[in-house]
């Protein structure tokens, strides 16, 4: 026998199959919560190693690129969702045809979400301040001709102003308590939702 013993991270990096089972499995069990306990457990981090590589994660039939060095990545790639139970609140608070708000879109998880309850005749008004997260957002979009999604490179707030974005190594979350960690910071805008809005405000609309 030549060569190392592949590691279990490189035999399923390898294995179409083994992914496409493991990610049926967390997808099919009936978890109510705890997907971000079982993104950050060792044995997700041995089947998807951190890694700030992009892979498309499949939400709901939309495809979002994300990286596995972040538990809501790996959340997403595993299982297409974070949170269960505010994916039941999507699905009973809106419906097909609605206009909803994601402010701080992120990576794109509930923005996908709503995209799939409100469907082609909705609107999803996506707002994120962050250059990395906005770059990755706009590739969603591109690789998802159609969805109906907008997006909007601010942040939203009572009124205009500048505020400072800081993301720790690996994106984790809890960026401003990690006192001493090195940080990407950048400056970014937020805006007040424009007056010619306030006909698309109403309580289904906000999310």
């Amino acid at each position: 026998m030549s060569g190392n013993p592949q590691t279990p991270a490189e035999t399923f990096a390898k294995s179409a199959p083994l992914r496409s089972a493991t990610r049926w499995f967390f997808r099919k069990y009936p978890f109510a919560s705890g997907y971000g306990a079982v993104a950050c457990s060792r044995v997700a981090k041995v089947l998807c190693p951190p890694s700030a590589d992009l892979v498309w994660a499949d939400i709901r039939g939309i495809r979002c690129p994300v990286p596995l060095n972040d538990l809501v990545g790996r959340s997403m790639y595993l299982m297409g969702d974070l949170d269960p139970k505010l994916t039941w609140v999507i699905d009973r608070v809106l419906s097909p045809g609605d206009t909803a708000l994601d402010a701080g879109a992120n990576l794109g998880l509930m923005t996908a979400l709503i995209a799939s309850r409100v469907g082609e005749h909705g609107r999803v008004l996506a707002f994120e301040p962050s250059p990395l997260m906005q770059e990755r957002l706009r590739r969603m979009k591109a690789a998802n001709p159609g969805i109906p999604v907008e997006l909007f490179p601010v942040a939203l707030g009572r009124a205009q102003g500048e505020s400072e974005l800081r993301v720790p190594p690996g994106r984790r979350p809890c960026s401003t308590t990690r006192i001493g960690r090195s940080n990407m910071s950048s400056r970014f805008a937020w805006n007040p939702c424009p007056p010619s809005w306030n006909n698309v405000a109403s309580p289904k609309s906000g999310f």
